[in-house]
């Protein structure tokens, strides 16, 4: 290019150094500008550095509405970013500068007219740059270089974000119910069952539709059919003759929750009171089905009665204690004898003696 296609712009700017911004502001304000042209205003910062306005008319005339600010200090100019150790000299340019890192930390490169390459520390108050290669600004801040566009949106804030609060708080199953409960008679098919279930974030809020709901049995080797009603209810196409335990699967996208429940059939517990003991009668009186979990109680009012409990002998080991509201135990006060009817195999429990009294609780459990 020869040097007459080379024309010089000339760029007006105050003969000293203003104090502050605000007293090039009024310099600017009263500037006599020319649309097109451009004016440069240096001033003082709180850091007793020079810094720089560069504004451009936008009308004819003096006054804030006449100009337009375009840049707030003069930006270091770099022909490059090296992000990899500094390259061969041989890919270098004379005199140009580049940004690259050295021994893990951000330096400015420059190769000098004798071929030796040059590092040199970034200044303290440094921090833009612009990249002559693509156009980019770069901004160096806390030993960190990003490009201008290197941003994180919104949604990516709103993921983090999430990430974080549920490794604090993970989702969790709650609100589970089996429709109809999930005690039923030996015998029995019980079919199309309905579970209910709800998934909490850390903010309570149900979360269901995010995960996929799977239910399996026999330890989760065989996976049973459900079928999705609406956002919390499935239906279970199973007939279920014995007791199974099964796990209900929550799956998202990074976390699976499990939920065992077992649906249990059992014989009958029967219980209640009569005037004297007699094993057959015991199972016409009252019957609870009863999974043999904790403890047994019910309560009666006795006019010289005897209180009777038979429970199936394959539900629970044989009970330790057997108390009142008050806490005293009654074992001693009762027979416990095996017995059998119609082929099923119970343990009975029997008052030896009648009494009268009203609301006579009897809790039967395991001490």
């Amino acid at each position: 290019m020869k040097n007459s296609e080379i024309s010089t712009l000339l760029i007006p700017r105050n003969k000293r150094i203003e104090t502050n911004i605000d007293t090039a502001m009024v310099t600017l304000d009263s500037w006599n500008h020319v649309v097109g042209s451009l004016v440069m205003i240096k001033y003082y910062t709180e850091s007793h550095d020079i810094d720089t306005l560069v504004a451009i008319g936008v009308d004819d005339g003096a006054g804030r509405d006449k100009y337009s600010i375009i840049s707030t200090k003069e930006l270091y100019v770099v022909n490059k970013v090296l992000y990899d150790e500094p390259v061969d000299v041989s890919q270098l340019v004379n005199n140009q500068r580049y940004l690259c890192k050295y021994d893990n930390d951000w330096k400015i490169l420059i190769l000098t007219s004798t071929g030796y390459r040059t590092f040199v520390d970034i200044p303290r108050d440094l921090h833009i740059f612009r990249n002559l290669a693509d156009g980019f600004q770069y901004f160096y801040v806390n030993g960190e270089l990003k490009r201008e566009d290197a941003f994180i949106t919104t949604e990516e804030i709103n993921v983090t974000l999430k990430k974080l609060e549920e490794s604090l708080e993970p989702p969790k199953i709650s609100q589970f119910e089996v429709v109809g409960g999930t005690l039923y008679p030996n015998g029995s098919t019980v079919s199309n069952l309905q579970v209910n279930l709800s998934v909490l974030d850390y903010k309570n809020e149900d979360i269901i539709d995010q995960f996929e709901v799977k239910l399996y049995k026999n330890g989760g080797l065989d996976e049973v059919a459900i079928e999705k009603i609406n956002n919390n209810s499935y239906k279970i196409y199973e007939d279920i003759t014995v007791t199974t335990t099964y796990t209900l699967k929550v799956i998202g996208d990074e976390i699976t929750l499990d939920y065992p429940f077992t649906i249990t059939l059992v014989d009958y517990t029967f219980y209640g009171k009569m005037k004297e003991y007699n094993p057959n009668l015991a199972f016409g009186l009252e019957r609870r089905l009863w999974d043999g979990i904790g403890e047994f109680e019910f309560m009666e009012n006795l006019d010289n009665d005897i209180t009777i409990l038979a429970v199936p002998t394959n539900l629970t080991n044989q009970f330790t204690s057997i108390k009142d509201t008050h806490g005293l135990n009654y074992i001693k006060d009762y027979d416990i004898s095996p017995y059998e009817y119609n082929g099923k195999y119970y343990t009975i429990y029997h008052k030896k003696d009648q009494v009268i009294i009203t609301d006579f609780k009897q809790i039967f459990g395991h001490e």
